[in-house]
């Protein structure tokens, strides 16, 4: 089923102090409009869970296992279920596995294979915790949206997470590259996507072509992490001291 993202949510303050990391835009209504971009994605994620539930209804089951991919999520590998990735495992199975790379200290938000009990708890949990009670979670320590989704999951959820490129391996896939018209792989950190990215034809994408001038005029997208790959070296060490 289709799902109209809320156009205009309302944010709780508190998530919106908490959202403070370095590339995040530091003009009041810009990074107002960064938050809101998590919440229509908690919104969708809630939705999806209400979906399960109807499958489940309409079917007379219930599943043993969820996958649950963001629709640009591109997969290095196949997924394997839980079940079958530790059949045999000394220690318990975890509740959920995700992607390691970028998860900027928190919990990638690309996508993750979780059991069907922590279910409720990933789909319903952010929306829960932004709206009806955020238990003990701490903004000051949240920094980005991933924070926020560790905070929900692992530490008022108790949700067993295991991160692991291995067994989780996505990014994003662009439809084209900024030059070339290709589809691209959004990897801002090469390194630790090196072992499964060389194995792939798609290029990875070239965010911005930076300037002098724009990086002068103190231009959101000039962070550190998101220069024009390809970039001469005196152009990074420009970008890297602004």
């Amino acid at each position: 089923k289709w799902y109209t993202q809320p156009a205009d949510p309302v944010v709780a303050e508190w998530y919106y102090d908490g959202m403070y990391d370095y590339n995040y835009p530091k003009d009041p209504r810009e990074r107002a409009k960064r938050v809101k971009l998590h919440v229509r994605q908690y919104a969708t994620i809630e939705q999806c869970y209400d979906q399960i539930l109807e499958l489940e209804l309409d079917h007379g089951i219930r599943y043993d296992e969820i996958v649950r991919l963001r629709e640009d999520a591109f997969l290095f590998t196949p997924i394997r279920p839980l079940h079958e990735l530790y059949e045999g495992a000394e220690g318990p199975m975890p509740d959920m596995i995700t992607n390691d790379c970028e998860n900027w200290d928190g919990i990638n938000d690309k996508g993750a294979l979780l059991k069907r009990s922590a279910a409720e708890t990933y789909f319903r949990g952010p929306m829960r915790a932004m709206y009806v009670d955020k238990g003990s979670i701490d903004s000051s320590e949240l920094r980005n949206g991933e924070g926020f989704i560790r905070a929900v999951l692992q530490d008022e959820g108790n949700l067993n997470i295991v991160q692991d490129l291995e067994l989780f391996a996505v990014a994003p896939l662009r439809p084209a590259c900024a030059m070339g018209g290709h589809p691209c792989l959004k990897v801002l950190r090469e390194q630790c996507f090196e072992r499964v990215i060389k194995e792939f034809p798609f290029p990875l994408c070239q965010f911005f072509d930076v300037t002098q001038k724009e990086i002068s005029s103190g231009i959101e997208g000039a962070g550190k992490l998101h220069y024009k790959r390809g970039a001469s070296k005196e152009l990074r060490q420009i970008i890297s001291a602004n």
